[in-house]
């Protein structure tokens, strides 16, 4: 009996180390070898119960999902044009099933003739971009059409963005607004959250804009998550709520939107609204960083140059991260041709973060991110006038930066004010306020300084010393 509850404890342990379905084949071969013997046959069941709990998680699931897959390949073959469907999407996502867009194309082919208003929709996608497929933009939009009418959320929320887009199809604003806003009543979250981009980029309805964005969040879009937090930071029209946009950001940052994990991570290491936590506010950064934020790369390697919010000073990694989001801009700026990322690359480089081979462009790609519908490039460009003594040209981008609320471009402008020929000392005031509840470090020890000049009490000076010091200003921690 000893002899055959060994052999039985090895092929259990191997069973479970396997596949699942191992445990019942060691338990066919344990009842063989124990023959007649009542204990050993109860040792047997006592095994296949352990194996089958120790049996792989992933294990169980990877049976599962190949198992569930094989069901609806034959639903798919027996009529079921949704089981099609669902083949057709798992082959274009590449989920549980190699990506293959051949496949994708057939199943949904099949699916959306028997009448799958999603399956026509995906298919029309596939066409448009294309994805494996030669383009065919008229069978692409007559499918898209198509998967609408059939009452597809996923079909009129994507038809919505060619119409709004006006590449495959002439611009219609109106129409796009209206299929996104009936896709966003009916609970699509994609809808709301593009909703929400044409209410803050067209209409100039920031409030209108937010709302559609909390409700795609809501729906479970992180892209909606992400917009929301960026609103709430303040500067497109929406007061400024860092609790709020904690909350938002946190929901968009576990959605994999990185954009949203650098506010948070900023969050985590300025404000007065959250809990502060250096440590994950770095890691925060950094995973930022790495999934392709070029501006939480700054933000890293700027606390890296000084040795603020709880990161050690290492100059080197500075120089190598101010150097790797100069590239990511100066790609994005090439590849987009949008404002945004061409000012940022001009920002990085008028600060000096990584050498100024072209003066004359860079301050050109800041203009182009100071005007009333882009105010990230006016501190630069305020920086780059006034490296060329061009006061009254610095003067006014650092205003049109300042009213829109961009903490950089406020303390600038406090600075120009206290130093100009004629001074206006409660200006400057005003500015370097406005700057330090934006988080401007300088503008915060500025303050402290002006504080302690007018004998201020101690204990104001000390806590506006505390604020900068948070903010990054290393000198104030002391």
């Amino acid at each position: 009996m000893k002899v055959a509850f060994g052999i039985c404890l090895g092929l259990f342990a191997t069973a479970a180390a396997a596949q699942c379905s191992d445990c019942e084949e060691a338990y066919a071969s344990c009842v063989k070898a124990c023959f007649a013997d009542s204990n050993c046959r109860r040792a047997c069941d006592r095994s296949r119960a352990e194996c089958e709990s120790e049996c792989s998680p992933a294990e169980r699931k990877r049976q599962g999902a190949a198992q569930n897959i094989q069901q609806t390949e034959h639903d798919c073959a027996s009529g079921d044009e949704k089981a099609c469907y669902t083949l057709g999407a798992l082959y274009f996502a590449g989920r549980e099933l190699a990506q293959d867009y051949d496949k994708a194309a057939r199943y949904l082919e099949t699916s959306c003739r028997d009448g799958q208003a999603d399956a026509c929709g995906l298919l029309g996608k596939m066409y448009l971009q294309p994805y494996g497929l030669a383009q065919d933009v008229n069978r692409g939009l007559s499918l898209m059409e198509k998967s609408c009418d059939r009452g597809s959320l996923e079909g009129c929320n994507v038809l919505a963005g060619v119409l709004a887009e006006g590449k495959h199809k002439p611009q219609n604003l109106e129409r796009a607004m209206k299929l996104w806003k009936d896709a966003c009543t009916r609970n699509h979250p994609g809808a709301c959250t593009a909703l929400g981009t044409l209410h803050l980029v067209t209409r100039k309805e920031p409030a209108l804009a937010l709302e559609k964005f909390d409700r795609g969040c809501e729906l479970g879009d992180g892209a909606g998550c992400a917009a929301a937090c960026t609103v709430l930071m303040g500067g497109s029209g929406v007061p400024r709520d860092e609790k709020r946009a904690y909350g938002a950001c946190k929901k968009g940052c576990s959605d994999g939107q990185y954009t949203a994990c650098a506010v948070q991570g900023l969050l985590l290491w300025h404000s007065d609204a959250v809990k502060g936590d250096p440590k994950k506010g770095r890691e925060l950064l950094d995973s930022a960083c790495e999934g392709g934020d070029a501006q939480a790369c700054v933000d890293l390697a700027g606390a890296l140059q000084v040795g603020s919010h709880g990161v050690k000073k290492k100059p080197d990694a500075a120089v190598t991260g101010f150097q790797r989001a100069a590239r990511r801009f100066e790609k994005q700026c090439g590849e987009k041709l949008e404002p945004r990322p061409c000012a940022q690359w001009g920002n990085v480089v008028v600060r000096g973060q990584v050498p100024n081979k072209d003066p004359v462009r860079a301050r050109s790609m800041l203009e182009k991110g100071c005007t009333p519908d882009e105010a990230i490039g006016c501190a630069g460009l305020g920086r780059a006038f006034e490296a060329i003594d061009e006061k009254a040209k610095a003067l006014d981008a650092y205003q049109r930066g300042c009213e829109a609320e961009q903490a950089e471009a406020c303390f600038g402008l406090g600075r120009l004010l206290e130093t100009q020929a004629v001074p206006d000392p409660a200006k400057a005031k005003v500015a370097y306020e406005k700057a330090c509840t934006r988080w401007s470090a300088g503008a915060c020890l500025r303050l402290a300084e002006q504080l302690k000049a007018e004998k201020a009490p101690a204990k104001e000076v000390k806590a506006m010393r505390a604020k900068a010091c948070r903010h990054g200003a290393v000198e104030a921690c002391r």
